[in-house]
């Protein structure tokens, strides 16, 4: 593959992340001139094969989220389809705020509107009934 990339006219160059000092590239330079063809290649190839699987795994986490979010717009629609009652809107919305008082978060939101949260309550007894 090396031999192909030099007979294709790419050339290659070593990169450091940080400016570094010139006897310590000197030293990198030699180390990887030293370098056999074949450990030069073996080298290009897992840098290659590191590429794709990190490649791999964001496509995959790509499509996760794109599935979660697919199947959260059909539920939403499964309920809109159901028309739901006041009731249990009210219920649901109960639910989540429960379920968000169980997270780890330090702070609780509150409705401001007073009247809402008993209405919850009220709503949760009628479905409890």
């Amino acid at each position: 593959m090396l031999a192909a990339l030099r007979r294709a006219g790419v050339a290659l160059y070593t990169a450091t992340s940080k400016p570094v000092d010139s006897p310590l590239f000197s030293i990198l330079n030699k180390a990887v001139n030293n370098l056999s063809e074949a450990e030069k290649e073996a080298m290009l190839l897992r840098a290659e094969a590191e590429k794709q699987v990190a490649l791999r795994k964001a496509e995959a986490q790509a499509e996760a989220i794109r599935l979660t979010e697919i199947a959260k717009a059909e539920g939403i629609k499964a309920i809109n389809a159901a028309t739901p009652t006041d009731a249990t809107l009210r219920v649901k919305a109960y639910d989540a705020f429960r379920d968000a008082s169980h997270g780890e978060a330090t702070k609780i939101i509150i409705p401001s509107d007073l009247q809402g949260i008993v209405g919850m309550a009220s709503a949760v007894k009628s479905v409890l009934k």
